[in-house]
């Protein structure tokens, strides 16, 4: 009998050697009774040797916790599973899914535990849920950067086209078409809705660069944090990188900061570092992006320089060709073409027939100073198609300054106490030096003369204190 039991013995043992699994048998105190050689070569286990082991012995000390709370259930409920992470042959942790089923001999309680090693499995999951987030971050990318473009068409394919009657801005366009051929940064000056983006279209458009993406961010209206998002590279921080930005949209383009002297003097800061780092100091070749950058502003940059508001390294990046956008009540004989021309953009957007233009009307739109330039003309002949019946143009609305200043009623200064404190301002910075080298006139871009006469207009004093006696 003895001699059948010890045959059994050996036989279940030669049984579990030779398991093509990794397989492995305890008693209640974690003793090792048994293992197969493929459980010992996961784990380099030494399946040669006599000496008595436990599961901990084979364990690493950082799963034991997790062993021992296998082990519980499993004896106190049949079955048990779990992932541990144990080093393997190659001294390599691995990743293991280990499952173990309580079992009876003799009275006698044992657990019989299988691991099987799932980091290849895991590394499969991993790099498809990286694949998937990859081509979700592709398909955001591509839907936002198809938005933005289609965004851009839509707010301008009406009205791609400069128009003048005004010899000293044919002079201005045939400069630009000249620039426009280079990859000079490019700096475009001029009253609110005088059509600096429409240069900057043209500049892009005429340009070599023409088949790839013209991207604008407006400086006035965007945060440090997204100013960030939108400019800063990889190197200067990829946490704080949009997933695409408006630097990757523009890479190989355009770039156009509109209204750029509102920026903050860290947001300068930020932009003279993209623009050495990123852009290139003069587009030189290899520079990551490959960027022609355009910016534009409504106050003159080197104003701002003299008066210690814009950084003056900065100034000279952005401003190696500079072109001034006269307002449009310095070019009123451009009106009875723009009229034109914007009623015949909403007579087809609104299926209309607008055909007679009074005089009269021509030469009370001369008369008007138009603060808001060709934007507001454009929104005012909108409004007059839409209103007007038959075929004759009317406008409803008194054209007036006064009118509409009063009518807003929001508090605002009236524009001569601005100019005044700005003039004010300028002249403290000089030393209320008016004439010569580092002037007020000089920073001004005025004549002494009229610097002088426009003092005297908004009752610009010297302090007293400051008077040579």
């Amino acid at each position: 009998m003895d001699n059948n039991v010890g045959s059994t013995q050996r036989f279940s043992q030669s049984v579990i050697k030779n398991l093509p699994t990794a397989v492995f048998v305890i008693d209640k105190s974690a003793k090792l009774i048994d293992k197969s050689e493929i459980f010992a070569e996961l784990i380099n286990i030494d399946n040669s040797e006599e000496k008595e082991m436990s599961l901990y012995d084979v364990f690493p000390e950082e799963v034991h916790e997790k062993a021992d709370r296998l082990i519980k259930i499993t004896f106190d409920f049949g079955y048990s599973e779990a992932e541990v992470e144990l080093y393997s042959s190659s001294g390599r942790k691995k990743k293991f899914f280990l499952s173990a089923n309580r079992f009876y001999v003799q009275g006698a309680r044992y657990l019989v535990g299988k691991i099987h090693d799932i980091s290849l499995r895991l590394k499969s999951e991993e790099e498809l849920k990286q694949a998937l987030s990859d081509l979700q971050k592709i398909t955001d990318e591509l839907e936002r950067e198809n938005t933005y473009l289609r965004d851009e068409i839509d707010e301008n394919s009406e009205f791609n086209e400069f128009i003048t009657d005004n010899p000293s801005i044919q002079g201005i366009l045939q400069n630009i078409r000249q620039v426009a051929l280079t990859d000079a940064p490019v700096h475009i000056v001029g009253e609110n809705g005088t059509g600096k983006e429409l240069i900057a279209r043209m500049i892009h458009r005429i340009g070599k660069r023409n088949d790839k993406a013209f991207v604008q961010i407006n400086c006035d209206s965007i945060s440090t944090r997204a100013f960030e998002r939108e400019l800063i590279s990889d190197a200067m921080g990829a946490s704080v990188r949009a997933k695409v930005s408006k630097l990757d949209m523009a890479k190989g383009g355009t770039l156009h900061l509109k209204r750029i002297n509102k920026l903050s003097p860290n947001m300068q800061n930020k932009l003279l570092e993209v623009v050495e780092k990123e852009l290139g100091a003069k587009l030189k070749e290899g520079a990551p992006y490959n960027i022609r950058l355009i910016t534009s502003s409504t106050e003159p940059l080197q104003t701002l320089v003299s008066a210690e508001c814009f950084s003056e390294a900065l100034y000279y990046k952005l401003c190696a060709f500079p072109i001034q956008i006269p307002p449009l009540r310095s070019r009123k004989e451009d009106i009875p073409w723009l009229v034109d021309y914007f009623v015949t953009l909403y007579n087809r957007r609104y299926d209309y027939h607008i055909s007679r233009i009074p005089l009269r009307t021509i030469r009370e739109l001369q008369r008007y100073e138009w603060p808001g330039n060709i934007s507001e003309m454009k929104s005012l002949v909108e409004r007059a198609v839409i209103s007007s019946r038959g075929n004759r143009l009317e406008f409803k609305e008194k054209l007036s300054v006064e009118r509409k200043i009063e009518r807003m009623n929001r508090g605002f200064k009236p524009w001569h106490e601005h100019e005044r404190e700005y003039l004010i301002k300028v002249l403290d910075y000089t030393g209320w030096r008016v004439r010569g080298k580092g002037g007020a006139a000089e920073l001004l871009r005025l004549k002494p003369t009229t610097l002088e006469s426009k003092m005297k207009r908004l009752g610009v004093d010297k302090p007293k204190q400051e008077r040579v006696s």
